[in-house]
């Protein structure tokens, strides 16, 4: 500790965990070193740090993130902050070089989370679980434990769809990737604190078929401060089906017992300018994209990627194996954090299932 200041990173969702990796280099002044477990730059973009300020007094912290990665620096110009106190975070630019960022950081009395995107680890997603309310229309579900001990749960969305097939929701299979778990909530608490049958907004269309989220699919990787796998040298759930790593096992268990007749992940990549689908054709999203709202005010425009200007690329990982084994409509929607909050994201989550509930 020096001149009242406190950084760590050793915490449940932390990044980096390792207390060598933060580096005082002067008054209220740290270099700090973000740890990838494969060190693919196509994924390092975790930073979760914790600041602790001892004194009553606000205390301008000055911090150098140092990503020791060039290809994609220019995308790490700014970090979120959030005091214990705050309800939701504040939106900080950061000056980049060539491999790091650079800022300087009011900190108030007490803990101030310091975070490339807002932080949502382990215990944020096993406090949301525990405080759902079951009724006759949510129900939740352990589906089991990881190999780490960690649980992974499920929460169904119930409709008067006879029998029709469900959509499925899947979030944090990438554990930086904390936007999903925002949509996730904002769908739940939708539905939990509207008093009609169904929120209004909803397309009438979605009483066909039930819902079935998955809130967290990796929470040993998100707890670890990881990156993109489950485990250092474990699996990557976006692109590939391990059934060695129990994440998963426990992944599949649940879209074999739910066959979905749509699955979506929710990913966040770090473009900041665009909105992004895999997967569909160009049909497909056109329609998609005509039920979502705009997102100008957040400076957003859609990316689709295509094969051959028209046909949709083919899926991988679980979105190839829900197409193969039961006929899915597969996609990935990609929901940067840039410019939104925690509010938006929410709003993403019930818009993306209004969406998602017109293709029928």
């Amino acid at each position: 500790m020096f001149d009242n200041i406190d950084i760590t990173g050793s915490f449940d969702g932390g990044n980096p965990q390792d207390p060598d990796a933060i580096i005082q280099t002067g008054a209220n002044a740290f270099t700090v070193i973000p740890f990838s477990e494969d060190n693919d730059s196509n994924y390092k973009f975790r930073l979760d740090l914790k600041v602790i300020n001892h004194s009553s007094d606000r205390i301008k912290l000055h911090l150098n993130i140092d990503w020791q990665e060039p290809r994609f620096n220019h995308l790490r110009n700014y970090v979120y902050t959030k005091h214990t106190e705050d309800a939701d975070w504040s939106y900080h630019r950061m000056h980049v070089n060539q491999t790091q960022a650079m800022g300087s950081i009011e900190c108030r009395a007490g803990e101030t989370y310091v975070c490339l995107h807002p932080k949502y680890n382990y215990g944020d997603y096993r406090r949301f679980v525990v405080g759902i309310p079951e009724s006759d229309r949510i129900e939740k579900e352990k589906i089991g434990l990881t190999s780490e001990g960690r649980e992974l749960w499920g929460v169904k969305i119930n409709s008067d769809g006879n029998g029709k097939r469900p959509i499925m929701m899947v979030a944090r299979v990438h554990p930086y990737e904390t936007s999903g778990s925002y949509c996730i909530e904002g769908i739940v608490d939708h539905f939990s604190k509207n008093l009609s049958p169904f929120p209004f907004h909803i397309s009438p269309i979605y009483n066909l078929s039930p819902i079935y989220l998955i809130p967290m699919a990796n929470p040993d990787g998100v707890y670890n401060g990881l990156c993109k796998l489950t485990r250092p040298g474990g699996t990557d759930l976006s692109k590939t089906c391990d059934f060695t790593d129990s994440c998963a096992r426990l992944l599949k268990s649940a879209i074999d017992k739910i066959q979905p007749w749509i699955y979506c992940e929710f990913h966040n990549w770090m473009w900041p300018d665009r909105d992004g689908i895999y997967y569909l054709n160009r049909l497909q999203a056109r329609r998609f994209i005509r039920h979502m709202p705009p997102q100008d005010e957040f400076k957003k425009t859609w990316k689709v990627f295509l094969k051959k200007k028209w046909f949709a690329h083919p899926p991988h990982g679980f979105k190839r194996y829900c197409r193969e084994e039961y006929n899915s409509l597969c996609l990935c929607v990609e929901y940067p954090w840039y410019l939104r909050g925690i509010e938006d994201m929410k709003k993403l989550g019930t818009h993306t299932l209004d969406s998602l509930s017109r293709f029928h």
